[in-house]
């Protein structure tokens, strides 16, 4: 009887979260796109299209510490409502004051901010809480869900995102995301969570400092923690690096294919990441996940090195766009797998009263390293034949994957010891 409860209660959520989460992400991604757009086109300057896009990223980074503190001392169920809520009043406060005049830049950046806050917060309440709204043996599955939403609001934001621009009045489209985030708070008010987070429990005793450097010193204590953040920190500068600067320059500049080809390149990574997800409860059931990390970081290294060699034995262009299309559905899958697991270990393993401020440190420290990535990239660009960087990316993964085998191999070598 207790089972039938169990699966009914996880059913239920899962679909709230599909549904509440689905609105939010989707949201929040239409929203940048289109109001960058709003902004090149009112301004016509890149610079300011730049900031716009900047100033959607960097609070994210310096909030997400302070993000986990807060979901841990509050109800996460009561701060996922309420963020949504925030979004939702926040579009409607700007449909009301467009209504008398254009918005101005000041503005558009000024909520840009706020929507990167309000975010920021039902992100990591949102993971924090997964472990609440599913029993163990559906945590897997929920990151699997949330893996695929992200990935398809990367694909259909944009896409949605233009068509709103193009179509309706930016007002319309203002009362359109009010009324989306507004539903979604409403169906999250709906969540059964399977423990009590009760406020009074959780009560703050201290200052926020001393809860972020609690967190710190949990992290920094833990060696699993380490590793996986490692993972992380990794990836984000592997794929700046050798990828996200490189891979457009090659496309655009040196090939010279069509838009079209490029729009088809850049939407076959989030493709592959949703096939990665839909596969990966599969092979967790079969594979240690050391293994498979193995595994793929080889596979992100062989393809980041086949980006760069076709151009130094000039294949015809139309044949490296079609390799590029693979590489990139691939390394989705890779990502996907990679990416996915961590986020289940890390939630399944990390205790309620600290499981806000770890994650959010390492979404904060991992998201630093991304731009420091597509910085240095951009940096060698300048100096050095472009194909260089992808083959140098792949060499640098390969050269990571021997020094995780190393360590992983020392820890298996230590535990006989460790239990005498």
């Amino acid at each position: 009887m207790l089972s039938i409860l169990s699966k009914n209660k996880d059913s239920r959520n899962l679909i709230l979260f599909i549904t509440g989460k689905g609105f939010s992400v989707f949201g929040s991604s239409i929203y940048a796109f289109a109001i960058s757009l709003y902004v090149l086109k009112m301004t016509g300057s890149a610079l300011n299209f730049a900031t716009s896009i900047l100033l959607g990223i960097v609070p994210m980074i310096i909030f997400a510490p302070f993000a986990g503190i807060l979901t841990d001392r509050f109800s996460k169920k009561g701060l996922i409502v309420f963020t949504d809520t925030l979004n939702g009043l926040l579009f409607l406060t700007l449909y009301t004051v467009s209504a008398n005049s254009p918005l101005s830049l000041e503005i558009i950046y000024f909520t840009t901010v706020l929507l990167s806050l309000f975010s920021t917060l039902f992100m990591v309440s949102m993971e924090a809480a997964k472990p609440a709204l599913v029993s163990a043996e559906k945590l897997l599955k929920i990151n699997t869900l949330s893996k695929i939403i992200d990935s398809l609001s990367a694909i259909l934001g944009p896409i949605l995102g233009g068509i709103a621009f193009a179509i309706f009045d930016m007002r319309f489209f203002l009362l359109i995301n009010a009324v989306s985030f507004l539903f979604s708070a409403c169906t999250e008010m709906f969540f059964k969570f399977n423990t009590c987070l009760n406020f009074e429990k959780n009560k703050p005793k201290t200052s926020l400092w001393i809860e972020l450097k609690e967190g710190i010193y949990y992290l920094n204590a833990s060696r699993e923690i380490k590793k996986f953040t490692s993972v992380f920190i990794f990836i984000n500068f592997f794929l700046g690096f050798a990828l996200q600067v490189p891979l457009p320059y090659i496309v655009n500049n040196v090939l010279m294919l069509s838009p079209r080809w490029y729009g088809m390149i850049n939407g076959a990574f989030p493709v592959g990441l949703i096939a990665g997800a839909l596969i990966v409860e599969k092979i967790m059931s079969r594979f240690n996940y050391d293994k498979i990390l193995l595994n793929m970081v080889w596979i992100m290294a062989a393809c980041s090195i086949t980006v760069g060699v076709p151009l130094l034995i000039s294949w015809p262009k139309e044949w490296i766009g079609i390799l590029y299309l693979l590489i990139m559905f691939i390394l989705g899958i890779t990502i996907a797998l990679i990416d996915i697991p961590i986020a289940y270990i890390l939630q399944d393993i990390l205790p309620e009263y600290i499981r806000g401020r770890i994650l959010s440190l390492v979404a904060s420290v991992v998201k630093i390293f991304l731009p420091l990535g597509l910085f240095l990239s951009g940096i060698l660009i300048q100096s050095i034949s472009v194909y260089y960087l992808p083959i140098l990316g792949g060499v640098l993964a390969l050269l990571y994957s021997c020094i995780f085998h190393y360590f992983a191999n020392n820890k298996k070598a230590a535990c006989p010891a460790s239990e005498k």
